[in-house]
């Protein structure tokens, strides 16, 4: 619920606060985090009643588990996604017996130590690290910082995606460590790369690439700007016994489509993969991405 929604914002009410929400006639209209502080006023977690359920915080990541567990993916996946597992803010990916927390509102912030007592038992991981940097917190009032809030993180975590292996960084890695809602897009890709000239810009750990190799394509180029996620993907590729299909390069994206366009490249890839990152936060930084 947005704050020009609301008919009064009690501004002395502090950020995160559980509140309750009615229609002007008084008519419940549901319960969830106040921030008078954000454009974002009311992150619902009930509708239509004033009565929140205790313990819905372990609730919510028990269901959200065992959904998962019905896929047969739960123990290398996303275990919660925010509003659509009912905890809004929260985001918790699972890297085996390793657990990689980010907290986006100030509702969330403030039941961490329950958050990490639900995790914990529901788990049973090794460590249980929050990763609290996104640009999203300071719209919320909310300081940014990383640690570790339970046990021992490994440096790095191993899963397994549509049958290949990755090393995936449990710090110092881009967001969460992985990019888990692409899994069914690179397994739908699979049957169109056999026999393809493959350039995945922007590799990140060369998941794209190395899924391209297994799958058949005659040539596959891995491009990212960052040279530990170069060294992070050819370790990956190397991994799967594919690093000789593969060849990374540290580059910057635009600089690899100009050259393509102006016919400087030795070979024309004949499938691109693009997934950059997030170029325009905003309306203001519109331009930047023209």
């Amino acid at each position: 619920v947005f704050s020009n929604e609301l008919e009064v914002v009690d501004k002395t009410i502090p950020p995160g606060t559980i509140c309750g929400l009615v229609y002007p006639t008084g008519k419940p209209a549901g319960v969830g985090f106040f921030n008078p502080k954000s454009l974002i006023a009311m992150r619902l977690l009930v509708q239509n009643t004033l009565d929140l359920p205790e313990g819905f915080v372990k609730d919510r990541l028990a269901a959200a588990l065992e959904y998962r567990e019905s896929l047969d993916i739960s123990r290398a996946c996303r275990i919660c996604f925010g509003e659509s597992d009912g905890l809004p803010g929260l985001v918790v990916d699972r890297y085996g017996d390793a657990v990689v927390v980010e907290i986006l509102s100030a509702g969330m912030e403030l039941l961490k130590g329950e958050i990490t007592a639900a995790l914990t038992d529901l788990l049973r991981p090794r460590g249980i690290f929050y990763k609290n940097t996104h640009q999203f917190r300071e719209l919320e009032g909310i300081k940014s910082y990383e640690e570790t809030a339970f046990g021992v993180m490994p440096e790095k975590a191993k899963i397994t995606e549509n049958g290949l292996d990755y090393w995936v960084p449990m710090a110092g890695a881009q967001k969460t460590g992985w990019y888990f809602d692409q899994r069914e897009n690179r397994q739908a890709l699979i049957p169109f790369f056999k026999g393809r000239k493959v350039m995945d810009l922007h590799t990140y750990l060369g998941a794209f690439a190395i899924t391209a190799a297994k799958a058949g394509a005659e040539a596959v180029w891995g491009v990212d700007s960052s040279e530990k996620a170069i060294e992070l993907a050819e370790e990956n590729a190397a991994l799967n016994k594919l690093d000789k299909k593969i060849i990374f390069r540290k580059e910057k994206a635009e600089r690899i489509l100009e050259a393509m366009e102006a016919g400087q490249l030795p070979e024309t890839p004949d499938f691109i993969l693009l997934d950059p990152p997030n170029i325009v936060r905003n309306k203001k930084h519109l331009p930047q991405a023209l």
